[in-house]
């Protein structure tokens, strides 16, 4: 499982929701999946972070620096009732985004 997402993770792992699992994750960590995978050196411009729903401000910083693709996928949120991503904020910061 080392190089899975953390999407598959999560849903291998029961989660029947993103939120219990980014909740439960930055209670492990002490930090959220965006800033783990920062402090793992992979978010660069060839990243591309599909989803970007339950991000803060924090998050979205770290994207815009790393340069992160981002693509919100909006009618799969819809469906799977993932939540809607904070795409006006992130065009407001200049996040490079790809629907």
């Amino acid at each position: 499982m080392e190089n899975a997402k953390i999407i598959d993770i999560a849903e291998q792992s029961g989660f029947g929701s993103v939120k219990t699992f980014n909740q439960l994750f930055k209670e492990k960590h002490n930090m959220s999946p965006v800033q783990y995978l920062n402090s793992l050196g992979i978010l660069d411009s060839n990243f591309i972070s599909a989803h970007t729903v339950l991000v803060n401000d924090e998050d979205i910083q770290i994207l815009k620096e790393k340069g992160v693709g981002v693509s919100h996928n909006i009618g799969a949120n819809a469906k799977g009732a993932k939540g809607v991503s904070p795409i006006i904020k992130m065009k407001k910061m200049k996040v490079l985004q790809r629907f």
